[in-house]
């Protein structure tokens, strides 16, 4: 893919090298369409991920190196985000969370020192794994839930806590 600015991964792809887009320094966008895909991490300039409807699960580490990205939309085919994956998008500042999903990751969301704004659109709040959140200056960050739900999520002191005085209904 050496010298293009956009990629999509179609639903027929199952796996990508570590090193597929390797030298694409240009490359700012992709179109991941896969449901399922493991391994590779992008790097360069990258942008914008665009998620299909059809993707299942985000795999660990997807996001390495340098990026640009500030904003992300899980849709809601999505049921895991990995370890890992999009950790330390410094400039990540808004999150889009889907209604399905069900596992998060270590570290997920470790780092995106940036976020302001999260959009979580599952109704009842889902246990995080260790650290998902570290490093989010939670005064900072508000966490948008449904309307119905805005006192689940502030009463589950286990999981989403941190986020306990700025939770708002979406």
């Amino acid at each position: 893919f050496p010298g293009g600015n956009f990629a999509i991964i179609t639903k027929d792809v199952t796996y990508i090298g570590n090193d597929a887009f390797y030298g694409c320094r240009n490359l700012t966008s992709i179109v991941w369409d896969a449901k399922n895909c493991s391994a590779y991490k992008f790097g360069g300039q990258l942008e914008s991920v665009v998620f299909g409807n059809e993707v299942e699960n985000i795999p660990n580490s997807l996001c390495e190196g340098k990026t640009n990205i500030t904003s992300i939309v899980v849709p809601n085919s999505v049921i895991s985000i990995g370890e890992n994956a999009f950790i330390r998008r410094s400039n990540l500042q808004t999150l889009t969370l889907g209604e399905n999903i069900t596992t998060y990751g270590s570290s997920a969301f470790s780092g995106c020192s940036s976020l302001t704004s999260i959009y979580n659109y599952r109704r009842t709040p889902v246990a995080l794994n260790a650290n998902v959140f570290k490093d989010v200056d939670y005064f900072a960050c508000t966490l948008y839930v449904l309307e119905s739900s805005v006192d689940m999520y502030k009463s589950d002191r286990s999981s989403w806590k941190d986020f306990f005085y700025n939770i708002e209904p979406i």
